[in-house]
């Protein structure tokens, strides 16, 4: 099963839609679409599904820190 096939399998089990998804956050239902056929990233949704449904995104994002810890020497 696909990650698509997956979290919409477990939105459609907690009659939950993308366009609530997308109100909630003030975003795009194309963006929430994007993010959960794997077309986009975005930690704001992907943590929302997460919390909404369980599923694990397959890689989490870089904390605030790390990415600082990345760039130091660049800025």
């Amino acid at each position: 099963m696909t990650q698509k096939e997956t979290i919409q399998k477990l939105l459609k089990e907690k009659a939950i839609s993308q366009k609530s998804i997308a109100k909630a956050l003030n975003v795009s239902c194309t963006i929430v679409n994007n993010v959960i056929a794997g077309r986009d990233r975005s930690a704001k949704v992907e943590k929302a599904i997460t919390q909404l449904t369980g599923y694990q995104f397959p890689q989490t994002f870089k904390s605030d820190e790390e990415v600082k810890n990345m760039l130091q020497g660049v800025i």
